[in-house]
């Protein structure tokens, strides 16, 4: 599924919502997900995280409500959310 984001197939809604079905995709760390963006590398990973308030440190599966929407929205316009975590 990582792979398939990084190509743009999918986005990270889907990923979210087949976490919670899926008790593997649970266990991806959200740091992962997130370099796992189109042109997102482990910096721009950690100050996206930062940016959100969510540790790097988190797994899919336990994150709540409120941060699964908070990575919704970052990554719904990536052009916005480079300009936005850019520093």
């Amino acid at each position: 599924m990582l792979q398939q984001l990084k190509c743009s197939e999918i986005d990270v809604r889907d990923i979210l919502d087949a976490a919670g079905r899926d008790e593997i995709i649970a266990r991806i760390k959200v740091v992962d997900l997130m370099k796992s963006l189109p042109g997102v590398g482990p910096v721009g990973a950690q100050h996206m995280l930062e940016g959100i308030g969510i540790d790097s440190a988190r797994r899919l599966g336990g994150l709540r409500a409120r941060q699964r929407q908070q990575l919704i929205d970052a990554t719904a316009y990536p052009i916005q959310w480079r300009k936005k975590f850019r520093s």
